[in-house]
């Protein structure tokens, strides 16, 4: 229809915000996977390579189609979305464990403490004490106090 979309006005300026996006591709692409690696120390630094270019190319994406304001600080925008990305990465990995915040938006994991099997007794019948039959006896000494 007539009148949908944005004018050649803003199409042309988003064409601007595309260029500075280009213009800011080898300064953020050399600084970012480091900052996220140092923010979130659960990540390697290839997962946070992958994550950095993810949010480039999701960035990007929306630049080309215009949906970026002119003013847009991409170097920002950019760091943002990938922030973003790191955090959504970080819940996903940690599905099933507890998230504890540290400074900020970094995450450190910390492990679900393990329920007591109900098995104890079958356990200690089938792997403890053979293992103690097994050793030799100034170690058995030692195992049974």
């Amino acid at each position: 229809m007539v009148g949908d979309g944005l004018s050649q006005e803003a199409v042309a300026l988003g064409g601007h915000v595309a260029q500075r996006l280009l213009d800011c591709y080898p300064v953020f692409m050399e600084t970012e996977p480091a900052a996220l690696r140092r923010a979130f120390r659960v990540l390697s630094l290839a997962a946070c390579q992958d994550i950095a270019q993810e949010a480039y190319l999701r960035v990007g994406s929306k630049a080309d189609a215009g949906k970026l304001p002119p003013g847009t600080n991409v170097m920002a925008y950019l760091r943002r979305t990938a922030r973003n990305l790191a955090l959504d990465r970080c819940r996903e990995q940690q599905r099933g464990r507890r998230l504890v915040l540290m400074s900020g938006d970094a995450l450190d994991a910390v492990t679900e403490p393990r329920a007591v099997a109900d098995d104890g007794p079958r356990v200690l019948q089938e792997l403890v004490i053979p293992a103690i039959e097994g050793m030799p006896e100034s170690l058995r000494r030692k195992a049974a106090r």
